[in-house]
């Protein structure tokens, strides 16, 4: 869903690795392709989000191809047709840059690297600033509070996958909020 709620965006798969980047009205209404795009395979595996929608709603980001890192990174596709523009440059060698999540407000940023989920202030124009903090331990599918000064995020800590929650700063212990499977004594 876009954040004014009147979108929602898709990605129609094709095989041979190019797909569409989708919208259509909320209501229903006829479908507009925003642009082709590649991303690996291994990308559309992953648990979600595959892309995210700006605080604003004038672009998504997502992780496509990039020729200059033969990786994924994270790109920001505009809504205007403008030319896609780099937000990360990936250095991790199996995945990507991968799973882009907005806080609400705008001012952070998160997404998966190297197995590790890393946090980035964002600029007023949605662009990332200052140093990247990352939050160690493999982690699934994030998602911030509503106020975005905390992290939720399933994660495998001591063997057992469980939901966790994280000051969105990366200062702190992880909190442990719930087992997603069984009990954490079994």
């Amino acid at each position: 869903w876009a954040p004014d709620g009147r979108r929602i965006a898709f990605l129609r798969l094709h095989p041979g690795g190019v797909h569409e980047l989708m919208l259509v009205p909320s209501g229903g209404g006829p479908e507009q392709k925003l642009r082709d795009v590649r991303m690996p395979e291994f990308d559309l595996r992953m648990p979600r989000p595959v892309f995210s929608w700006l605080p604003d709603g004038s672009a998504i980001v997502i992780p496509l191809d990039d020729p200059e890192t033969a990786q994924a990174s994270l790109f920001r596709i505009g809504l205007d047709g403008s030319p896609a523009r780099r937000m990360t440059r990936s250095t991790d060698s199996i995945a990507g840059d991968v799973r882009p999540v907005f806080s609400p407000d705008g001012r952070r940023f998160a997404f998966g690297a190297s197995g590790q989920l890393h946090v980035q202030r964002m600029g007023p124009d949605y662009m990332p600033q200052g140093e990247v903090q990352v939050i160690d331990g493999y982690f699934q599918s994030p998602v911030w509070s509503p106020d975005g000064n905390r992290l939720v995020f399933a994660s495998t800590r001591d063997g057992k996958l469980a939901l966790y929650q994280k000051n969105a700063t990366g200062e702190g212990k992880d909190e442990l909020l719930a087992p997603l499977f069984g009990t954490l004594g079994a």
